[in-house]
């Protein structure tokens, strides 16, 4: 016969070690996002800072307003 006692101490080791893992995983896509944004941010930053890229069109290209994107890149 199975028992169907449960165990709240392996129960909350399993919970805790799916929780752990799911939060790891999310964080370094996050990470990964964040990454990518940042070094967006500063490809196009040097692309106006150098006169090849306006900063208005460098902001359409990351979807924000200019003053959102000065704020970004620190311009």
């Amino acid at each position: 016969m199975i028992s169907l006692k449960w165990d709240w101490n392996e129960a909350l080791k399993v919970a805790k070690e799916e929780n752990f893992e799911e939060g790891v995983k999310q964080g370094i896509e996050q990470g990964v996002k964040q990454g990518h944004t940042e070094g967006l941010i500063d490809a196009f930053k040097g692309l106006v800072k150098d006169g090849t890229l306006t900063i208005e069109t460098a902001a359409k290209k990351m979807g924000v307003t200019v003053a959102d994107f000065r704020k970004m890149a620190m311009l």
